[in-house]
């Protein structure tokens, strides 16, 4: 059996007691909230933005490459020249679970870098909310598609 819960004062206490009334052997994980879709969409929006408008060390990168080069993570596969002057960054890994606050930084990082080299961001990267969804999207009444 799995229970899962987003944790707030309530579900803090409650979880205390079942921790302590678990059998032994069972598995306890807490960890930091994953990325929200609206954040993975917004992301991907701004990584198409860079992929059309910025020629990068002389060449074109892809919307994959260029999560790859923002996130510049363990599973790499290839090296591109880096932000700062004279490193490299190795692509391959995209967003994964990573947390929200991480996706919140690579969402500002992308910014920030696609405003240094001209971008003009979509619609789709400009209105996306990075946040917590507006009430009518977790109640599922949006129209947005991956």
């Amino acid at each position: 059996m799995k229970w899962e819960y987003v944790l707030d004062e309530t579900v803090r206490a409650d979880t205390l007691v079942l921790i302590r009334r678990a059998p032994a052997g069972w598995r306890i994980t807490v960890e930091e909230e994953a990325h929200t879709d609206l954040q993975r969409m917004k992301f991907n929006a701004m990584c198409g933005d860079l992929a059309r408008q910025v020629l990068w060390d002389g060449e074109r990168l892809s919307p994959v490459e260029w999560k790859h080069w923002l996130t510049a993570a363990a599973k790499q596969q290839r090296m591109v020249r880096g932000l700062e002057p004279g490193t490299i960054v190795f692509v391959g890994e995209g967003l994964g679970r990573k947390a929200k606050a991480e996706v919140s930084d690579l969402i500002e990082l992308a910014y920030w870098f696609g405003t240094q080299q001209g971008v003009t961001w979509s619609e789709r990267a400009k209105h996306i909310p990075a946040g917590p969804p507006p009430a009518q999207l977790e109640e599922g009444n949006n129209d947005e598609t991956n």
